[in-house]
């Protein structure tokens, strides 16, 4: 195995030396991320999934490990983490980075440790480097997605199991097979690393182990049976049956494969009025009880969407293969497809992003052609291609967006510190043949990336985001300015309407309000809290009639305690006291504490005037119901 020319004693402190230098400048490019990041207006108005487990840890933060049902429809591994460090932190969201940048380190180490296992300590040195140096890794940091967390565990298990190669143990068998159970908190599809190592690891062991694969097979599956029985349990506890996963799988299965979405792109169905997890979870689960006819247990509405989505898969595997080839076109592909964050938008809003190259070409190149070298030079390589095998399987058949590929980040990094300690050997050696041979190969692998993202389309920026990220930190000009510039682009939407809206109602300008609230009803007719808004500013301008009739539309959607609510206090203004007291009623005795109080508050108000025509009602069991 090739190292530094330095040897002995000397050689170890240069290495040491060199490790170091990599994790500092690891560190730094990450702490200077999270300073763009506090002045980005993209923290301050995060993505969808982002919003999702910021609510899932802010209710662990307050109320402990007990969650409600609907944050047990993802991956829970990562909302339980983030209460824990939301409740350490006060709520703030950029210790949460923080932490993220540290662990993103740890990584950056256990790479240099894994490159070190199979390609000797040069090759882990600069498989560190290139890792250190990603800039969709230093990105990841300062988002709340699991993509760092997926990143470390990527690197402790292939760690695990070159160590378990080397030397086994029935301890070390269990050892990786209970963290792989345990990881499925993480993300469910961490599953395919247990199964790829029930079926790779026995193989690659030595030769004297060979009559043991029986005994470390079943040790291996129990440990996984001991990690998974820890989210089966969890499930149990929720009403939700013994199963380790979520029970997103069949809805997201059925998202990606339905009659109208034909290219399997990440979109949703008509009955979905927002893109956030738990909107998608509730109008799906409100379609499926609407097909039945009654009620439906989580797991129900799953089978039933898994089933529905098998059923158009089975119909059309011509179209799954084609969507699959053009999946794996996207995942090769240079650009980063995004998902909850756009790359060039974040590099747009960072100095450190800005002055980094884009990774993933280079990573392709590099990476797959030190793969290739690897798999030669050590065949436990095997082994730490299973993660990058998952990643791969996973995009074909569901996404090849950024956050998903970039589950392979590390394997890549590994394969690409082994290709560049290959080039400065053989140059070093003048052998310009292998030196050469490598070259063109990855080259060619950067050049084929390039060229397939030309054909790759995907917003470059989101006006809107950002408007309402600038709106969110108090910079209202910034952002009513944006979100003009983004309608006069041809970027009109019902989020830009809404915001414009609200920036109206703020001056008092209520006419100008309501025209921008009809707006966003007119292009998301479905979206519930559009038409509440209109309502309100409707009641503003004194149109009770009108708002009435805009509550009305928001309730149809989604019966919300704050829908409840307004109506209670519409129908008050319109005089009609029978209806408002009974809608006074039925928010008083909602879940929402603060709706509740509010309608509790004003039911006693009203029953203690005795000149109030209300009070004759308010009260009665026999109060007309809504």
């Amino acid at each position: 195995m090739n190292g530094p020319d330095a040897s002995g004693a000397d050689a170890s402190v240069v290495e040491r030396r060199a490790l170091w230098g990599v994790l500092t400048v690891a560190l730094l490019l990450r702490m200077l991320q999270i300073a763009a990041a506090a002045r980005s207006p993209i923290t301050f108005n995060p993505g969808a999934d982002e919003s999702y487990y910021l609510q899932f840890g802010a209710w662990v933060a307050a109320h402990g490990l007990a969650v409600p049902t609907d944050f047990a429809f993802m991956d829970p591994a990562y909302g339980y983490l983030l209460g824990g460090v939301l409740g350490a932190f006060g709520g703030s969201v950029l210790a949460v980075y923080l932490l993220q940048a540290i662990l993103d380190v740890v990584t950056t180490w256990l790479i240099h440790r894994c490159a070190s296992d199979i390609g000797g300590s040069r090759s882990g040195l600069l498989a560190a480097a290139v890792y250190a140096l990603c800039a969709t890794a230093i990105m990841f940091t300062t988002t709340a997605l699991k993509a760092t967390l997926v990143a470390f565990c990527a690197a402790v298990w292939t760690l695990l199991a070159l160590r378990l190669l080397r030397r086994p143990s029935a301890w070390r068998w269990l050892g990786i097979g209970l963290f792989g159970g345990l990881i499925v908190g993480v993300r469910g599809n961490l599953l395919l690393w247990s199964l790829g190592a029930l079926v790779a690891l026995p193989w690659l062991l030595p030769a004297r182990r060979t009559g043991r694969r029986f005994a470390d097979l079943s040790i291996l599956a129990l440990g996984v049976c001991v990690g998974l029985s820890l989210w089966s349990v969890r499930h149990a506890e929720l009403g939700l049956g013994w199963s380790p996963l979520p029970f997103n799988g069949g809805i997201v299965l059925h998202h990606t494969y339905n009659p109208g979405n034909p290219r399997a792109l990440m979109q949703m169905p008509e009955f979905v009025n927002y893109r956030h997890p738990l909107e998608i979870w509730h109008g799906y689960a409100r379609e499926a009880e609407r097909l039945h006819g009654r009620p439906m247990s989580p797991r129900e509405v799953s089978a039933y969407w898994q089933g529905e989505a098998l059923n158009y898969l089975f119909d059309h595997p011509a179209q799954f293969a084609s969507n699959a080839l053009r999946k794996l076109r996207e995942l090769v592909a240079a650009p980063e497809i995004p998902n909850n964050r756009i790359y060039t938008q974040e590099r747009a809003l960072s100095p450190v992003l800005s002055v980094l190259p884009a990774p993933f070409p280079w990573l392709f190149g590099l990476g797959c052609t030190g793969l290739v070298l690897l798999v030669l030079h050590d065949r436990r390589t095997w082994a730490a291609l299973i993660p990058l095998a998952a990643c791969v399987a996973t995009a074909l058949i569901f996404f090849p967006e950024d956050r998903f590929r970039f589950h392979g980040v590390p394997t890549l990094a590994i394969g690409a510190g082994f290709a560049l300690d290959r080039l400065l050997a053989w140059w070093r050696a003048a052998d310009l043949r292998r030196a050469t041979i490598v070259l063109v190969c990855v080259a060619a692998l950067v050049g084929l990336s390039f060229a397939l993202g030309r054909g790759v389309r995907y917003p470059e920026r989101e006006l809107e985001r950002e408007a309402w990220g600038y709106l969110r930190m108090g910079q209202t000009q910034q952002a009513e300015t944006l979100a003009h510039e983004a309608i006069a682009t041809g970027e009109d939407n019902a989020r830009l309407h809404e915001l414009l809206g609200f920036l109206a109602a703020q001056r008092g300008d209520h006419a100008l309000a309501v025209r921008h609230f009809g707006a966003a009803v007119a292009l998301r007719p479905k979206a519930a809290g559009s038409w509440f808004s209109l309502a309100a500013s409707l009641a503003e301008t004194g149109d009770i009639t009108a708002a009435l009739a805009a509550i009305d539309a928001a309730l149809e959607r989604e019966e919300a305690p704050e829908f409840m609510l307004r109506k209670a206090q519409l129908l008050e203004r319109a005089g009609d006291t029978g209806q408002a007291a009974a809608w006074y009623r039925r928010a008083a005795a909602t879940a929402s504490t603060e709706v509740a109080e509010a309608a509790r508050a004003r039911l006693r108000q009203w029953c203690a005037d005795s000149s109030s025509a209300f009070a004759a009602c308010a009260d009665r069991s026999d109060a007309p119901e809504p």
